[in-house]
């Protein structure tokens, strides 16, 4: 057991200074059973405390108790209140002996501001939590053994001297003082009761930094955490305006000292860990540590919203950190969460350290404009993406094979934030031990595959993802006339080069709207519109979302809009092409107001105009009545792709490539000719007959072969399906067979 010499000059450790402090404010207990000795006779104590006067003066008399002492032999008794003034002289000459060591008491005081009263309330309802001795005489004092806690009455009697101390100390213990505000005294009871009988009790993280222990509080560490990564601003995606900008911030410390406590910053932009890192470079600056409090996962805790801000706050000011609060965002997506936000900003308001928050959206709610200082993140750009790719395969010493190509496609092909950048490598990493677990070598097929893990996953409530297949080729796999296909080809270029043609060719701001891509897909079902899609997406190796109208529409007022600004949103993020079929149902021609419904179904249409004009990625609409598209949308859809049904030598040619080759086929190219001939089908129809065929020959015994036959009871079956009869005049030497095995197969079987 260490032991310490009250002589000494100096404190030499926490635990001495706060050993001492204690003892102290344990002479105020002390006194105050003197003060129970002299108020109730030992009769009436025995008779319901059973204490005798022997015991209460061995337990007031005791001079040298401490808490800690309780572990230790028993020290002298004195009797004396002026001792503890005296002890509070000794104590005060030691702490200004004392700059350099961590006296947790001391720092506490400073940060929070407290007043010796406030210090030494602080202590007294610290002692329970000590030892169960406490608890017993706190028991005795209260005349109530349960109650083990001090009561706000009782802290006031044993500091008080006077009545003017009364009142000054009955203000201090209020529920919005400092002590209660800060949680560092926790008053329990309801608000109406009488505040002298509510109990007080230390929160428990106090407790612990007091004595040295630098735990997160377990309710705020679920969704709080200290960042502690090395960041250099150099090496951040940022403009050179930004860097600047985070670079001077720490110099306010020397420039303007008075400013640094209200700084506050406003991060925006589609990369929360960028920002982040951002703050980082800023509180190494100052000196401090950074604490990223996670708003978004904070939205299902069970903790209470104004109690997790104050824990969060708390931690940072007992660290002697700076938080950001990051995901703020989400908060305003649900109308019952967005009051959070101003709950936030009103608590950051007092708070005497700097503090950021990041909250994406630049054109987000935001409750005050203040002395917030904005600061936009924007995506990095083409030249940004290649050189975090190139920074990355370097690093390797293996690297992807013809890193260059490799490197420029991917950059374009995926407008990914530095932080998915960084995702994405390590999951193409993770991608390759799958491939062989002794050796990561990453390919382009990894990389591709990684991107595009990093589309947003909330996409998937309003739309069905559509996973590339790097097999498909335009013009292989589509067959239309050739002025379609060049205008197909016009967009595949387009949609390869959008993202980098503003900078390449130096257009400016002043073509700030329709950065994106946007595409009209007219033809009759059937026709190709879907493959056409899917082929395009599939050679820039992204995901193609085709939206789900049946959730985005909503029969409630505002939320189509509302659910079509999250798919915009999150797409913008997810870096994938979105297409919409059927999109005349909800990109349809505006029209005069008669009714009220009518009147939000324009405004609906409004906001889309909007929307797809500011959306920086690619949307492909689909529809068969081209007429029914807004004049409005039509200015905004810079391609527009005619699929007619295909003549003869087109379906020739989609027979060809639909149809099972080698020794599964069994036509002969004189059949493929007359079929194509004699049906007027579209790629979609000739698709389902050929995947009748196949069951079918799948269904009989021998090889799995299709055979004319096959594809002539497929394409009667196709007839029914559309309502239309089997003739003899289209069917010609087909007939038969599409009567015998579909048509009629009972009267073909009696004939027999």
């Amino acid at each position: 057991m260490t032991w310490f010499k009250r002589g000494d000059a100096r404190y030499e450790s926490n635990e001495e200074h706060l050993r001492e402090e204690l003892e102290r404010v344990a002479g105020l207990l002390r006194a105050q059973l003197f003060r129970f000795q002299s108020a109730d006779p030992e009769p009436h104590r025995e008779r319901f405390w059973h204490l005798t006067d022997e015991y209460l003066e061995s337990l007031g008399g005791d001079d040298e108790h401490s808490p800690l002492a309780l572990f230790e032999p028993a020290a002298e008794e004195q009797r004396l209140i002026e001792w503890v003034s005296t002890r509070r002289k000794e104590i005060d000459a030691r702490l200004a002996a004392t700059p350099n060591c961590d006296l947790r008491l001391k720092r506490l005081a400073t940060e929070f501001q407290l007043s010796s009263e406030e210090t030494d309330t602080l202590l007294v309802a610290l002692l329970p939590s000590l030892h169960s001795r406490y608890r017993r005489w706190f028991g005795v004092l209260q005349y109530d053994a349960a109650r083990c806690q001090a009561t706000v009455g009782l802290i006031i009697e044993m500091l008080a001297n006077s009545a003017e101390d009364m009142a000054r100390l009955f203000a201090r213990l209020m529920p919005g003082s400092t002590l209660a505000a800060g949680r560092l005294l926790v008053l329990t009871g309801g608000e109406d009761e009488p505040l002298a009988t509510r109990s007080t009790f230390v929160d428990d993280r106090i407790t612990s930094f007091l004595f040295g222990v630098d735990e997160m509080d377990a309710r705020a560490a679920t969704n709080a955490q200290w960042f502690d990564e090395p960041v250099q601003l150099s090496a951040l995606p940022l403009s050179s305006e930004n860097a600047i900008r985070l670079e001077m911030l720490p110099n306010l410390r020397a420039a303007e000292p008075g400013l640094l406590p209200r700084l506050r910053i406003r991060f925006t932009g589609p990369d929360r860990r960028l920002a982040v890192q951002a703050m980082s470079t800023v509180v190494t600056g100052l000196h401090q540590r950074l604490l990223v409090i996670d708003c978004e996962s904070a939205s299902t805790t069970r903790l209470s919203w104004r109690l997790l801000v104050d824990l969060v706050l708390r931690e940072a000011r007992l660290a002697g950190g700076i938080p950001i609060f990051t995901g703020v965002s989400r908060l305003l997506e649900l109308p019952e969460h967005r009051h959070w936000l101003d709950q936030l900003i009103n608590r950051l308001a007092d708070f005497p350290h700097p503090a950021a928050i990041e909250m994406g959206d630049p054109e987000g709610y935001w409750p005050t404009a203040g002395d917030w200082i904005p600061f936009h993140l924007e995506a990095p750009t083409l030249e940004m993406r290649e050189r975090l790719w190139t920074q990355l395969m370097e690093s390797e010493p293996n690297s992807v094979a013809e890193m260059r190509r490799v490197v420029r496609t991917i950059a374009r092909s995926f407008q990914l934030t530095g932080s998915q950048i960084g995702d994405a490598w390590r999951a193409a990493h993770g991608l390759a031990r799958r491939r062989n677990v002794f050796i990561d070598l990453v390919d382009e097929n990894d990389l591709f595959s990684a991107c595009r893990q990093q589309s947003a996953e909330r996409l998937v409530a309003f739309a069905q993802r559509i996973e590339p297949r790097r097999d498909l080729k335009l013009e292989r796999d589509i067959v239309l006339p050739p002025a379609s296909m060049r205008l197909l080809g016009e967009l595949r270029a387009r949609i390869r080069n959008y993202r980098r043609v503003h900078s390449a060719m130096e257009l400016g701001d002043h073509m700030r709207l329709g950065r994106g891509v946007t595409a009209l897909f007219v033809g009759g079902s059937g026709t190709g519109k879907t493959m056409a899609a899917e082929v395009l997406a599939s050679e820039q190796q992204i995901d193609l979302y085709r939206i789900d109208l049946a959730a985005v529409m909503s029969k409630w007022v505002g939320e189509t809009e509302k659910n079509l600004g999250r798919i915009f949103a999150d797409a913008e993020r997810a870096n994938c092409m979105l297409f919409f079929d059927e999109a005349d149902s909800i990109f349809g021609r505006r029209g005069e107001v008669k009714e009220a419904q009518q009147h939000w179904v324009n405004l609906q249409i409004g906001y889309l105009l909007q929307r797809i004009e500011e959306y920086s990625g690619v949307v492909i609409l689909a529809t068969n009545l081209r007429q029914n598209i807004d004049e409005a949308f039509a200015r905004r859809i810079h391609m527009v792709v005619e699929f007619t049904p295909p003549d003869a030598a087109s379906r020739r040619a989609i027979w060809e490539r639909l149809l099972p080759t080698g020794e599964h086929r069994s036509v002969s190219p004189e059949d493929l000719d007359e079929f194509a001939q004699r049906f007027d089908f579209t790629g979609g129809d000739i698709r389902n007959v050929v995947l009748d065929a196949c069951y079918r020959a799948l269904a009989e015994e021998g090889d799995a072969s299709v055979t004319t036959r096959h594809l002539a009871a497929s394409t009667a079956r196709e007839f029914q399906k559309a309502g239309r009869p089997v003739m003899h005049g289209e069917f010609g030497r087909f007939y038969e067979w599409a009567m015998q095995d579909v048509v009629a197969p009972a009267n073909a079987a009696s004939s027999r």
